[in-house]
């Protein structure tokens, strides 16, 4: 919990609790009732396309809900019996109305102890991997996103540097590691007369704020298939900027690290690289981010800014370790 705190900048510890539950809530099974119910919808909506009589269409829903709810409660059960050390927390006004309202029984399966009720849910969120955590902790703008994507609406964002855009979602797409996910669309600066969208990848937490306009923008088949092939060449990290040739020089380890290293590695131009000269088509950024860590193992050669920005930083490396 505290590393999610530290990487979502929430410091308070009850405040993130109550976040938390509030976004999970619905969805956590620590909330029996609740996930019960909208497991027996999902299975009669997935049956409705089955060619088959109510009665066995209804057994199939019961036992598949009574084996559900049986062993979420043997879970209970077991959490129940474990002692464990508590901590107090704050419940905020919206969360204690909610427990104290005829809409929430997810403590009756608890004992009616409040307590080990968030304490599941809360245990359950931790157990979840990292994107699907944010994604509950942002849910609020993470919902703004995917209504705007459903619907073809347009986005006014607010960076955290003050600057604002027009955006024009495609999709959301995750990183090959699954451990970041970006809006991926077009975007124009709000304060700009420029007509010309631009290709952009933002992480939805950064954002400032996210307003969802009334206003509809259907992306073209070329916006999309321009989108795509980018994004296949460069990764959704790397598709804002302007790509340059980069030219790196790779000794024997460098060129060993380059071929097991996949992660983010920029695509060689074959026809223009030589045996120890290697040319991409890259953005700087990537560059920078893939090579920097090879050391000597690799060496800008071209373009003379991105060299010297390696030379610098790894000179102010070189000075920080002589001075401890």
């Amino acid at each position: 919990m505290s590393e999610d705190m530290f990487a979502f900048d929430e410091s308070k510890r009850s405040a993130f609790m109550n976040r938390v539950f509030k976004n999970f809530r619905s969805q956590a099974k620590a909330s029996v009732e609740l996930y019960c119910q909208k497991q027996e919808e999902e299975i009669r909506g997935r049956l409705e396309e089955i060619d088959c009589d109510d009665e066995i269409r209804e057994k199939i829903v019961g036992g598949y809900v009574t084996h559900e709810c049986q062993t979420l409660r043997e879970r209970i059960d077991w959490q129940t019996r474990n002692k464990a050390v508590g901590e107090i927390y704050r419940i905020n006004n919206e969360n204690l109305e909610y427990l104290r309202s005829a809409e929430c029984r997810g403590d009756e399966f608890y004992g009616h102890r409040v307590g080990l009720y968030l304490k599941c849910v809360m245990e359950e969120y931790c157990a979840l991997p990292y994107m699907e955590r944010e994604k509950i902790f942002f849910k609020e703008s993470y919902d703004k996103v995917k209504s705007a994507i459903r619907s073809h609406a347009v986005l006014k964002i607010c960076m955290a540097d003050g600057r604002r855009f027009y955006i024009y979602p495609y999709k959301l797409i995750e990183d090959m590691l699954s451990t970041r996910c970006y809006l991926v669309g077009y975007s124009k600066e709000a304060a700009s007369a420029a007509k010309e969208k631009k290709m952009v990848s933002l992480r939805v937490p950064r954002l400032k704020s996210i307003q969802l306009l009334e206003r509809r923008c259907r992306l073209t088949e070329r916006e999309i298939l321009d989108l795509e092939k980018t994004i296949a060449v460069r990764t959704v990290q790397f598709l804002v900027g302007e790509e340059e040739e980069i030219r790196v020089y790779l000794t024997d380890e460098g060129i060993r690290q380059y071929e097991r290293q996949m992660y983010l590695r920029p695509i060689k131009d074959l026809d223009a690289s030589t045996e120890h000269e290697y040319v991409f088509h890259c953005t700087p950024v990537q560059a920078e981010y893939y090579f920097f860590k090879f050391g000597a193992e690799a060496r800008i050669l071209k373009p003379e800014n991105l060299k010297k920005r390696f030379a610098r930083k790894y000179e102010a490396a070189v000075i920080a370790y002589r001075e401890t």
